[in-house]
């Protein structure tokens, strides 16, 4: 039985970037796919199909104790898709465009 939630392969690669109170990085995340629940048998079970996300992420330092930032997620709009017992068997797909968040963060 696999582990909950967890994918067999991973990986992350992520360019940053950091001067004059800017900072800057891309990241590109890869997962596999990966058990979501267990049904009453093995062609029960859900999984989650694996995805690669692209994420981006600027901020700026106002001072010792603010910074400003926008960060940008899912900026391919990979769907996120499942299936039941085999991978022919596709029982979700969901469309998920881009999102951005920005604020203020403080620091002590």
């Amino acid at each position: 039985l696999p582990f909950f939630g967890q994918a067999d392969s991973i990986a992350n690669v992520s360019l940053y970037y950091e001067k004059y109170g800017w900072e800057a990085r891309v990241g590109y995340s890869m997962t596999d796919d990966f058990l979501r629940s267990v049904g009453g048998s093995a062609d029960t079970d859900t999984f989650v199909r694996k995805r690669n996300v692209l994420d981006a992420k600027i901020s700026y330092r106002i001072n010792e104790n603010y910074r400003v930032f926008v960060e940008f997620l899912n900026l391919d709009s990979e769907p996120l898709r499942e299936f039941t017992g085999v991978p022919a068997r596709e029982n979700d797909f969901e469309i998920y465009d881009w999102k951005a968040k920005f604020g203020i963060t403080f620091n002590l």
